[in-house]
């Protein structure tokens, strides 16, 4: 699996060129009163699916060999990963199995069945106890698992991407705040944004609960106790603790 570098992330907007959308950043007048600095928002709610998650999927899975393509690839999510993934397998022709929580929402699960996902509820509610379960299946029957964040494509092509183009689109900013749940995107944007301009400040903030939060506070391999994500990704951890706050 390759390492995480301005390399890959080039690699992955050649290839989402043309694929997805370029999300516009526009200013936030409210944001901006209660802050009293000019905030801007960048509005990838109006990307393909509804997230940044398309970016990464489409990446991985255009990438991935004729033969893997054919036997299939399986994923776990609680939705936007899931749609995503979905949405490009769809087009590709890949068959895909999703693995989700047994109180996943409703609408999101329904969103993946109509994209013609086998879409399995786990007995878990928990994402990390269901996502075991997955990477088991993956493992008995033979096919890929795409992790939603702990590979460098991911990391690449998800924060990676949308990074360049906020630097590109909005060069004066040198403050950037980012959700974190797993730390796909906040991974990595953090490095790219640190790679190109290093006065930069990246600040993650998260749920306690998530992981990629859990793994920045407490270290890889670590378990946290307000954190539910049992596995550390050190890949995570490496590409955020030493570039952001949280």
């Amino acid at each position: 699996m390759p390492e995480l570098d301005m390399t890959l992330i080039q690699d992955a907007r050649r290839a989402l060129d043309g694929r997805i959308r370029r999300t516009p950043i526009e200013p936030s007048p409210a944001l901006s009163e209660a802050a009293k600095v000019p905030v801007f928002l960048k509005l990838e709610s109006l990307q393909l699916t509804g997230s940044f998650k398309i970016r990464g999927a489409w990446f991985v899975l255009s990438r991935l060999s004729a033969d893997e393509r054919q036997r299939g690839i399986v994923t776990c999510s609680a939705g936007n990963h899931g749609k995503a993934v979905a949405t490009v397998a769809r087009e590709l022709g890949i068959p895909t199995e999703i693995h989700v929580p047994r109180d996943v929402d409703q609408a999101k699960y329904e969103a993946m069945v109509a994209l013609g996902a086998r879409v399995i509820r786990s007995d878990f509610e928990g994402y990390d106890d269901t996502q075991e379960v997955a990477r088991a299946e993956a493992a008995r029957s033979g096919r890929p698992f795409l992790t939603a964040y702990d590979d460098a494509r991911i990391l690449a092509a998800s924060g990676g991407t949308l990074a360049a183009e906020v630097v590109e689109d909005c060069p004066e900013a040198r403050t950037f705040l980012l959700p974190v749940g797993g730390g796909g995107l906040a991974g990595g944007f953090a490095y790219y944004v640190k790679t190109v301009r290093a006065d930069s400040r990246v600040i993650a903030a998260s749920r306690a609960a998530s992981a990629g939060s859990a793994s920045m506070r407490s270290g890889p391999g670590s378990t946290a106790s307000r954190c539910s994500a049992r596995p550390r990704s050190s890949r995570v951890y490496g590409s955020c603790s030493s570039a952001t706050s949280t």
